[in-house]
């Protein structure tokens, strides 16, 4: 059975080693150009974890291993003082994505979004993985395609 809680301090070594596992994914695994280092995934996941409840950092648990996290913080639009919640990183281990756990995570982002007064709510997916999966689960959730992401190597 799966547990969904809020990380702690303690959870980062192991997040970080959840992260090199997301990194292996992307369209970034395995370019030196864009090594993982986890060093410094661990520090800007520190940041989500020591601001709660400003900041979401929320975990999927089985058999006492995180397999799942979603990060998630607010700011203001760029036009006035509008809170927007956004999701800065969602990540399910492969073995356990096709159920429920990406879901449960992206509802945890959705009822932390109301709690901190949130008008509005961004997410996407710019990794490279499962990005039309991700848009589907996200528009299952009430959330619309808004823009698009684009990106060149120089």
């Amino acid at each position: 059975s799966t547990i969904y809680r809020a990380a702690c301090l303690e959870d980062l070594d192991e997040m970080g080693d959840l992260m090199g596992r997301m990194h292996e994914e992307t369209i970034y695994g395995g370019d030196p150009d864009f090594a993982y280092e986890k060093s410094k995934m661990i520090r800007y996941m520190r940041g989500f974890v020591i601001n709660q409840p400003e900041t979401i950092a929320d975990l999927a648990v089985v058999e006492g291993c995180i397999v799942g996290l979603i990060l998630g913080e607010y700011g203001t639009m760029v036009f006035n003082d509008t809170r927007q919640a956004r999701e800065k990183l969602l990540y399910v281990d492969k073995e356990f994505r096709g159920g429920m756990m990406g879901p449960r995570l992206m509802k945890r982002l959705i009822r932390w979004s109301y709690t901190v007064g949130a008008k509005e709510i961004v997410g996407g997916a710019n990794t490279g993985i499962s990005a039309e999966r991700t848009a589907k689960l996200w528009g299952r959730l009430g959330l619309s395609p808004l823009g698009y992401t684009v990106r060149s190597r120089i």
